[in-house]
């Protein structure tokens, strides 16, 4: 539990050490030559943003690319068009942006060329005529709203972001749910919209310093950048259903094998039966909760689907006899697991995927609790079978002798 909790913590890294690493670089910029302070504080950011833009079009990543866009908005108004604004219009600006960045976050991907895109660009050019509009009518009614002293913050914080405080207050709120979102779905997306809207409140700042700004756009940018590439990695090479690395990245891994190592491979007891009675989608319930068993073997092994119901694991410079007492354990963890599910309808379990994880429903005669077993099969690399692809063939030879002998049992 606390290997996954620290996998999860870590999607937040890489937002933090950016924009940790361009403060640090403001104070280095000094020491370079002027071609070089103009190439980081004006192409750069330039570069970085359309690299990123472009990035978010090419996946369909659209989340990613109102987010480039509010980013870029946030920049201008504190580079070029510094000092030309009313500041009921700025102040309304970066609420909107800041706010806006919080609901795109949970938006489904969709083509910017599409229904779904029309709608939200409209959306967004409602609201930039709402604040030119409050901006030049009514700023003053509107500072006034924005200033209330029922929702102030201490002088030590707000004297770092030039905002009303309830904008601030709103965006510390924001981050908060970005960072918990982060960690509980193990989102990339969360935590990238965690670190942009750090960048947000950072350009809001009003820190004098030239290259300031110029620096959090870059960072922000392959923030975005990079969680785009990360997750197009993870498309390829992990399942969706499971999330567990899929038999492309066993391809992979096996590439780059030793001399020592011990393949398993896992086959779930009677699946097809389990699924023409249950249903797929009490199926996928299954295929899950064995995945998330799998997950958390011990012994330095990795796992992989395989494909269907069937799943790999590798132990690098494992013998068969240091594996044995650690498959064990998994299939005994599996033999004991009981999920409950609604009876009836086939198929339900999509609506009922609550009931699969939670014990609840056990005394409620429209629930009913089920358990499922594994067989298992593994070999080691050996004189016989010299590449990995052997390996996995006598693994599987191992498996269907498991199977022969009654199921729910490991062979080698």
């Amino acid at each position: 539990m606390n290997h996954l909790f620290s996998n999860r913590i870590t999607k937040l890294l890489p937002p933090v050490l950016l924009l940790g690493a361009s403060l640090w670089s403001i104070s280095r910029i000094t020491l370079m030559s002027p071609a070089w302070q103009l190439l980081l504080t004006e192409a750069l950011p330039l570069i970085s943003i359309t690299i990123a833009m472009l990035l978010s079009i090419r996946f369909n990543r659209s989340r990613y690319s109102f987010l480039l866009v509010f980013l870029a908005l946030a920049g201008l108004s504190q580079t070029i068009f510094r000092g030309q604004l009313l500041p009921a219009t700025e102040n309304l600006l970066f609420a909107a942006l800041i706010a806006n960045s919080f609901i795109f976050s949970f938006f489904k991907d969709r083509s910017l060329i599409s229904i779904h895109g029309l709608v939200r660009i409209c959306f967004l050019s409602i609201q930039a005529c709402i604040i030119w509009y409050i901006g030049l009518k009514a700023p003053g009614e509107y500072l006034s709203l924005l200033n209330s002293d029922l929702l102030t913050l201490p002088d030590s914080i707000s004297i770092f972001v030039q905002l009303p405080d309830p904008i601030v207050i709103a965006a510390l709120f924001f981050n908060l749910v970005h960072m918990s979102l982060s960690i509980a779905r193990n989102s990339s997306i969360q935590a990238t919209f965690f670190g942009c809207q750090l960048g947000l409140l950072g350009i809001a700042s009003g820190y004098p310093h030239a290259a300031f700004v110029p620096f959090l756009i870059t960072s922000c940018a392959l923030m975005v950048a990079m969680a785009i590439i990360l997750d197009s990695y993870d498309m390829a090479y992990r399942d969706e259903l499971t999330a567990l690395p899929s038999r492309r990245a066993l391809n992979q891994s096996l590439l780059n094998l030793g001399r020592h190592y011990t393949i398993a491979m896992l086959d779930i007891d009677h699946f097809k039966k389990f699924n023409d009675t249950h249903g797929h989608d009490t199926g996928d319930e299954v295929l899950k909760m064995v995945a998330c068993k799998i997950a958390r073997i011990g012994g330095g092994g990795k796992p992989f689907r395989y494909g269907g119901e069937e799943f790999a694991i590798v132990f690098t410079g494992k013998s068969p006899e240091q594996t044995a007492a650690h498959l064990e354990a998994l299939r005994k963890a599996i033999e004991s697991y009981k999920m409950v599910v609604r009876q009836g309808k086939r198929g339900t379990a999509r609506a009922s995927g609550k009931q699969a994880r939670v014990r609840r429903g056990k005394n409620d005669p429209k629930y009913k609790s089920l358990s499922v077993t594994i067989s298992i099969g593994y070999a080691k690399r050996n004189a016989e079978w010299r590449m990995p692809e052997a390996v996995i063939k006598a693994a599987d030879l191992a498996l269907y002798r498991a199977k022969n002998q009654g199921r729910n049992c490991i062979s080698v």
